[in-house]
């Protein structure tokens, strides 16, 4: 697993629905923003991700049955020492759109792309199936063109309230790499300058133990 360095951070976005009793989830992880001198701090840092998330990804588009719960965030803020809090409880939403589902092993994959090359530097998010319906996904499992294009519009919309909002603190998407991988250099995080929707729809392949 990546490590998490210090002054960095890593989020998970938690879902739940009415059909399966475990939670999901799709983690992202966050620099301090070059132009914000002051330190994350994982209660501000969660409220805040939950916020911009919710107001992008609102509940006329989340599923019935869906509920998205908020963020938990983990600041690194010292080699042995963590921050770690969750977006306070209102910051929820609930689905109220009613399309044909797609099963819930399903998900959005959204790549996270970066200025540089190479599979090291790509990262992808399995999302739960929530934003999408399963009408326009073809047998295939590719993904009609305007559904697919409207939920490239709301992931560049939420992207941009990272780390160009219009008012509040900016943060920096990262991708984060293994230390063994390539040693202190290579252990830096990576900017992520986009994400991007896949045209096809991702399964998500869990272990029963």
């Amino acid at each position: 697993m990546p490590s998490i360095p210090v002054g960095f951070a890593q989020a998970k976005f938690e879902f739940g629905t009415t059909s399966v009793t475990r939670q999901m989830c799709f983690t992202l992880a966050f620099g301090q923003h070059s132009s914000d001198g002051d330190d994350l701090e994982a209660h501000e840092l969660a409220n805040d991700l939950a916020t911009r998330f919710s107001t992008v990804f609102t509940a006329p588009n989340t599923s019935t049955g869906w509920t998205f719960f908020g963020v938990t965030a983990q600041v690194q803020e010292i080699a042995d020492s963590q921050d770690v809090a969750h977006s306070d409880r209102e910051i929820t939403v609930s689905g109220t759109w009613n399309p044909v589902s797609l099963p819930v092993n399903c998900a959005i994959l959204v790549e996270k792309h970066t200025s540089k090359g190479g599979k090291r530097y790509r990262g992808r998010m399995y999302v739960p199936p929530c934003y999408i319906s399963a009408n326009n996904v073809g047998p295939s499992g590719n993904i009609q063109a305007a559904e697919w294009t409207t939920l490239g519009t709301r992931w560049n919309a939420f992207y941009q309230s990272l780390v160009s909002p219009g008012s509040g603190r900016r943060y920096q998407p990262v991708l984060l790499h293994n230390q063994k991988e390539g040693g202190a250099t290579n252990y830096i995080p990576t900017e992520i300058t986009s994400f991007a929707v896949d045209p096809m729809v991702a399964t998500q392949r869990k272990r029963l133990r």
